[in-house]
């Protein structure tokens, strides 16, 4: 049980799940202006221009 993470190790919800995790990975749209002759590769599924974030971080931040 070392090096695992006290979020992780002291949450009924996570532990024995998350045990061997290192890190947490989420994405989100950011809308946004783009000028009109590239709009349309920033288009997303709902018809707005939006840039996709990955980010990945530990669980320390």
């Amino acid at each position: 049980m070392t090096g695992v993470h006290s979020r992780i190790r002291h949450n009924t919800r996570f532990w024995p799940w998350f045990k061997d995790c290192v890190s947490a990975i989420d994405g989100t749209y950011i809308e946004g202006k783009v000028p009109k002759a590239m709009q349309q590769a920033y288009r997303n599924r709902k018809g707005r221009t939006s840039q996709s974030v990955l980010c990945a971080c530990d669980f320390d931040m």
